[in-house]
């Protein structure tokens, strides 16, 4: 297993520096790019991306791997591209907003939630459910949630908001989520979303993020402007 692991990590590692190397400009030249996402961002952007790629460049592959390390997977072109809601400080990264999805909270169908005003005193009757997001830039929207929902009763975390909708789905927890992924999972699981005004004011931007050498590579550089466009 170790030895398989490592080979695809080598693997990864040269596709995409012998793309970056490619700096002929030949647009017609089957090649795959990689593309890093964690699942739930994945399912959200990666249809758009596909579809818009394939409009204008159609002889290119899409490759989606897991986020492991961002500015390392960047850095070392272990990965082409990244779509995450993470921010990043290192100089050799760019990056450019795709769009800001608002927060909604979310429970079950006939959740008993439902039947009563939404305020603070009648939620903090229930449980929640939290997705575990470590990144920085998102210190300050943990610290305003946290003012929202003061003391409130966390009795599962996971760090895949898939396992967090089905846990939802089917049970009395609660939990946060931007809106499109809400409309997403919604189709997959019996989710409804509560109106809570204070949270649907707060945002989260989900960004693409590049090693500006890429930028360098005439193909890379046009995959970067094409995903701009589509959204």
């Amino acid at each position: 297993a170790y030895a398989t692991h490592l080979h695809e990590y080598i693997s990864q590692g040269l596709e995409s520096i012998l793309g970056a190397l490619d700096l002929t400009g030949s647009y017609d030249k089957q090649r795959t790019i990689t593309i890093g996402t964690s699942p739930s961002i994945g399912a959200m952007v990666l249809p758009l991306i596909y579809q818009a790629v394939k409009s204008e460049a159609p002889q290119l592959v899409l490759r989606n791997i897991q986020i492991t390390d961002t500015e390392m997977q960047l850095a070392q072109f272990q990965t082409d591209l990244i779509v995450d809601s993470n921010a990043f400080s290192a100089r050799a990264l760019g990056h450019n907003v795709l769009y800001a999805d608002g927060l909604v909270l979310v429970c079950r169908k006939n959740h008993p939630a439902l039947s009563q005003p939404a305020t603070v005193e009648n939620l903090h009757e229930y449980q929640h459910a939290l997705f575990m997001n470590e990144a920085h830039n998102l210190t300050h929207l943990r610290q305003r949630i946290n003012e929202l929902f003061p003391d409130r009763q966390t009795s599962f975390s996971s760090y895949n908001m898939f396992t967090i909708a089905a846990l939802i789905g089917s049970s009395d927890l609660l939990g946060i989520m931007p809106m499109r992924l809400f409309t997403l999972l919604r189709q997959c699981w019996p989710l409804e979303q509560i109106p809570f005004a204070p949270l649907n004011s707060e945002t989260i931007e989900i960004s693409l993020h590049y090693n500006k050498l890429s930028l360098r590579d005439p193909v890379l550089e046009n995959v970067i402007d094409i995903i701009r466009r589509a959204f």
